[in-house]
């Protein structure tokens, strides 16, 4: 619903803004700088929308990586401990204090519900992980591109330097 919203006030503030554009030249000194002024105001905000967007994905993605890798050392110390216990129990030691831990946590590794909470944690963790990668390669990548393209360019303006050098003597 709220999309609704922003959807129709975006369409109705774009639709406003290019019918004051083209009444512009008809409309007084003061309107046109108003508007114009407007006009910048609200390009500023839309150029401003991928930017943040991308800082709330990182943000998000932080949170939800730390959160899923704190979750996967969670289910490891509850697999290690499990498996442990078991052991001691089958080697004949039990222990009485950690007995309803284990109660507990053999009851959660039998929910089929709790390993499929646990499995989708995983799996998008290491999706954002993935992702992760993906930006740090694309940035890697794009960098690579604007050094090549920079050195390009200055061995060019050698060449073009050395030529207008020789074309003098």
């Amino acid at each position: 619903m709220w999309w609704d919203v922003m959807l129709v006030s975006v369409k109705v503030t774009v639709t406003v803004w290019l019918v004051s554009y083209l009444l512009r030249p008809f409309l007084p000194c003061w309107y046109n700088n108003t508007a114009e002024i407007i006009g910048y105001r609200l390009l500023g905000v839309i150029f401003a929308v991928p930017a943040f967007a991308r800082n709330v994905w990182i943000v998000s993605s932080s949170i939800m990586y730390y959160f899923g890798m704190f979750s996967i050392l969670g289910l490891l110390l509850a697999g290690a401990f499990l498996f442990g216990y078991t052991l001691l129990m089958e080697l004949g030691i039990n222990i009485a204090g950690l007995w309803p831990y284990y109660l507990v946590l053999s009851k959660i590794a039998q929910n089929k519900t709790a390993w499929a909470g646990a499995t989708t944690v995983i799996a998008t963790t290491v999706a954002i992980g993935h992702m992760w990668n993906l930006r740090i390669t694309t940035t890697k990548f794009y960098e690579e591109m604007k050094k090549f393209a920079r050195e390009e360019r200055e061995a060019r303006e050698k060449r073009s330097k050395e030529q207008k050098n020789k074309s003098l003597y």
